[in-house]
């Protein structure tokens, strides 16, 4: 599931009501199995009373966490030992392959290792860190912050501790540079956000920094193109602050923030809470309907590294925000549809089942998602640590009808990762793990044939 986008990790949450969805409900009540881990020091020894718990998973599909999955946390015990357990499978016929494992110990720095379930123990060595206090003002009145106060890291570590005092204390944070932000939280309103700070140990245990300003949020008010059909149906808009800093040859650091919103009937959408003067990517979805790729001199403009754009990849509209409140106007092609007629080995049509494909987003200077992918790191902030919204990739799907007949609308026109089938009872004759490749027709409609057989249990 962060390092790249995946690590940022656990960020990249489909709401995507469908079909898959509600499969992976009645999926998790599937069978666990279960990975032993060994924490270390530095030194080599074991640690005890280290909290450790399995952040993610990762199958042939997808990764992320299950959504209405609990997440247990247990300690080590003496010789530095733990069992985690996970689901075996996202859904029906999706093993999970591999999980993140991170380890969180008062004394050291939060670890979060890669590890594949078939290794007989996952050995993970934490590193001695070092911790920041910060305190706060408000930029307007120069009054202190003592309440709602939280802080936001790049790698979006655990929470920090806010005592009486209005001191803000982290965590035990790996011994490197570190990139935060501030942010107060109130229910009712707005947002405040302080400007991205930066915190260099350098060889330090302890560091304090005192009376940052916290800013205003800014409000966004948008609405979709007119070219989209009202009302409009199912309809969201991702929002992605993805900043990324190369200090040297041998660290490339990040910070991101995420927001999600609906898109109302008649196509208006607002982002109350934005960070003034940031530039953020905006990633309209709804039924049939696509972001519009923006031109390569607007890209270049605002990200002049970018990588060429990649017709296969769905792209954001970047927009600069400064202080003043804002209105967007968002651009959305119409997408294609893939007709999938599902049959056996006789040639006969198979009703129920779930015929998926998965195409993807990019972030500028950031890396790629499953379209459509989104959620508010608010929410993760004002949630307990343990139950955080995970990360969820769910896919464009549809169940076949009568006549064996699924039809999945809004498809990238240049979409190439393929197809596939999702069944208890059947499997797919043709197709590696991600499916059957085929070729998306230059024309609205692209007519696929899955042939499956049963499986034999």
């Amino acid at each position: 599931m962060r390092r790249r986008l995946i690590p940022v990790f656990l960020i990249w949450i489909l709401q995507t009501v469908s079909a898959f969805s509600q499969q992976s409900e009645k999926f998790d009540k599937s069978e666990m199995a279960e990975i032993k881990a060994l924490v270390i020091d530095p030194d080599g020894n074991p640690v005890a009373d280290a909290m450790v718990h399995i952040s993610g998973l990762k199958s042939k599909l997808q990764h992320g966490w299950p959504n209405s999955r609990e997440i247990v946390k247990r300690k080590t015990d003496e010789a530095g030992l733990v069992t985690l357990s996970f689901p075996k499978q996202f859904v029906q016929n999706d093993d999970v392959l591999s999980v993140y494992i991170t380890v969180s110990h008062t004394e050291f720095a939060p670890q979060t290792e890669h590890s594949l379930i078939t290794v007989p123990l996952a050995e993970i060595t934490l590193k001695r860190g070092f911790k920041i206090a910060v305190s706060a003002i408000d930029a307007e009145t120069l009054e202190p912050i003592k309440e709602n106060l939280y802080a936001w890291t790049g790698d979006g570590a655990q929470r920090w501790q806010l005592f009486e005092n209005g001191m803000l204390v982290s965590p035990t944070l790996t011994p490197k540079q570190t990139f935060y932000r501030l942010i107060k939280i109130v229910d009712g309103q707005p947002v405040a956000f302080s400007e991205i700070l930066m915190a260099n140990p350098d060889g330090k245990t302890r560091m304090v920094v005192k009376d940052v300003l916290l800013y205003p949020s800014v409000k966004i008010r948008g609405r979709i193109s007119d070219n989209v059909p009202r009302p409009i149906r199912h309809g969201t808009v991702s929002l992605v602050i993805y900043k990324r800093w190369q200090t040297d040859e041998a660290n490339d650091h990040q910070w991101a923030w995420y927001d999600k919103t609906l898109i109302n009937e008649d196509g208006s959408f607002d982002f109350p809470h934005i960070p003034a003067n940031e530039t953020i990517q905006l990633f309209p979805l709804c039924e049939g309907w696509l972001p519009r790729t923006p031109s390569v001199e607007i890209v270049r403009a605002i990200f002049p590294k970018t990588q060429i754009l990649h017709e296969t990849f769905s792209y954001p509209t970047p927009v600069l925000v400064d202080d003043q409140p804002l209105s967007v106007i968002l651009d959305m092609d119409s997408g294609r549809t893939i007709v999938a007629k599902v049959l056996n080995e006789q040639d006969e049509p198979v009703p129920g089942i779930t015929v998926a494909v998965w195409p993807n987003q990019y972030i500028f200077d950031g890396g790629t998602q499953h379209l459509g992918a989104g959620h508010k790191t608010v929410e993760e902030l004002l949630e307990n640590e343990v139950n955080r919204p995970r990360t969820v990739n769910q896919l464009f799907d549809c169940e076949t009808d009568i006549s064996g007949t699924a039809t999945i609308i809004g498809v990238p026109p240049k979409y190439s990762s393929g197809i596939i089938t999702i069944s208890s009872d059947f499997e797919m004759v043709d197709g590696g793990p991600l499916g059957v490749s085929f070729k998306m027709l230059d024309q609205p409609t692209t007519e696929v044939t899955l042939r499956v057989k049963r499986i034999k249990k």
